[in-house]
């Protein structure tokens, strides 16, 4: 891999971050702008619907981020695994929380799997998956 100017790898790293924070304050309307106008978001591991495209990704979660009552990320160990100048492929390792509003709660440890795309000097998902590590715990 070719090494990561500064800059790219801090304004990546806010990005997975500002994702975090929009999710964990349940600012919702916010998340579809994180991504490329053909982004896609997949977490069909906890049973969530696959999502391509920003409005996709605006119904999605505007539609089940509703349900939690709370959610917190703690992100760590972000790498990146390949960039080229206008697109990158990383990873962040989490730690989730969350309770829905009847009460489940949901734990999980594992990580995102993302692809990452500079547009018009804004780095951007073009790709999210979550990946689990163990068990995840939904009851």
């Amino acid at each position: 891999m070719s090494k990561v100017p500064v800059e790219d790898r801090l304004d990546i790293q806010e990005l997975v971050a500002r994702y975090a924070f929009f999710c964990d304050t349940a600012q919702y309307d916010k998340i579809e702008g994180l991504f490329t106008e053909d982004g896609s978001f997949d977490e069909s591991i906890i049973g969530m619907p696959a999502a391509n495209g920003r409005a996709a990704l605006r119904q999605l979660f505007m539609g089940e981020g509703g349900k939690a009552k709370f959610m917190i990320h703690l992100n760590c160990n972000h790498l990146l695994h390949s960039f080229s100048g206008n697109a990158a492929s990383g990873t962040s390792h989490l730690h989730v929380e969350a309770m829905t509003d009847d009460g489940k709660v949901l734990r999980l440890f594992g990580y995102y799997d993302d692809t990452y795309a500079k547009l018009a000097g804004e780095w951007l998902l073009r790709s999210r998956k979550l990946v689990a590590i163990a068990p995840i715990v939904f009851q």
